[in-house]
């Protein structure tokens, strides 16, 4: 289960940043986005070991 979270999370990261190339953007603008969300995948696995 927590497999398929992080995987669908992933995917996720990964089609974010297609979109971020097409509309050109900066390399911080990728680095602020892709550390949402991998704060939201640890986040949400945090929650579910406790």
């Amino acid at each position: 289960m927590e497999e398929k979270k992080a995987f669908e999370a992933l995917s996720c990261a990964k089609e974010v940043v297609k979109v971020l190339e097409r509309h050109h953007a900066t390399v911080n603008d990728m680095e602020r986005v892709l550390g949402i969300v991998k704060d939201m995948v640890l986040s949400s696995t945090l929650v579910h070991i406790e």
